[in-house]
């Protein structure tokens, strides 16, 4: 298994990552995308045009294979 503070250390970069602003130049505005093949990417509707109504779900999505993204491509807070 994953050693518990290896699991603490994720859960707070995450954490620290939500609850950072959303403004301009902010991880999260540059890293916010709808594009299903980006690797490393922010969004907070994933069913926005296909659900009746708009559910909130923020979400940092990381597809770590294959091929995990480059060490730049995340958010300062998970490097």
């Amino acid at each position: 298994g994953v050693p518990e503070d290896t699991m603490a250390m994720a859960m707070d970069a995450v954490r620290a990552f939500h609850e950072a602003d959303g403004g301009e130049g902010s991880d999260k505005a540059r890293l916010y995308s709808r594009e299903p093949a980006r690797a490393v990417k922010y969004h907070c509707n994933f069913d926005l045009y296909q659900s009746p109504v708009a559910n909130w779900r923020d979400t940092l999505y990381l597809r770590m294979a294959p091929t995990p993204p480059d060490a730049g491509d995340l958010p300062d807070n998970c490097r």
